[in-house]
C-alpha cells in the first residue's frame, strides 16, 4: 500500500512544471529553507513560499481528480 501511495506521489509530481518539482525536491528531499532555495533559484524568499504553497495546492488538486476519476 504504501509503496503505491509513493507511486501515485511521483506520478502526480511529474505531472508538475519542472520549476514547482525542483523546489519541492529541493524543500522536501534535500531539506533546504525557503531561503536556501531564494538563493539558488534567483528569486526572492517570499516568492519561493509562494511558489511552494500553490505547488502542494497544485498536488491537492492533482489527487482530487485521481480521486473522482477512481469513482465508479
Amino acid at each position: 500500500m504504501q509503496r503505491e501511495a509513493y507511486q501515485q506521489l511521483r506520478a502526480h509530481i511529474k505531472r508538475l512544471p519542472v520549476l514547482q518539482q525542483q523546489t519541492l525536491q529541493l524543500r522536501y528531499h534535500y531539506g533546504l529553507s525557503c531561503a536556501e532555495i531564494a538563493v539558488l533559484l534567483q528569486k526572492r524568499e517570499e516568492a519561493v513560499r509562494k511558489l511552494l504553497s500553490r505547488t502542494v495546492q497544485s498536488l491537492r488538486h492533482l489527487y482530487r481528480q485521481a480521486e473522482g476519476e477512481n469513482k465508479c
